[in-house]
């Protein structure tokens, strides 16, 4: 998890619920893609299929808008 550690430390006071939200992320795509996890600009499919994934477990617009913040906050 170098992506989030280094993430993480790139703040000085690092949001915990952001780096939670971003943490989760990876942990969902290190699952289903079963290899190390490297950002791509191409990872919008993979985030759409994440936030959908989301949306069926029962997660509420207001917590959706959080997460999508924190992988943009994230992605950028």
């Amino acid at each position: 998890m170098d992506f989030l550690f280094n993430y993480k430390n790139s703040f000085t006071n690092p949001d915990p619920v952001v780096i939670q939200d971003v943490n989760q992320y990876i942990e969902w795509q290190l699952g289903i893609e079963e290899k190390k996890f490297t950002p791509d600009a191409f990872d919008d499919v993979v985030l759409r299929r994440y936030l959908l994934n989301l949306q069926f477990q029962g997660a509420d617009q207001e917590t959706s808008q959080r997460i999508v913040s924190s992988l943009e906050n994230f992605y950028t």
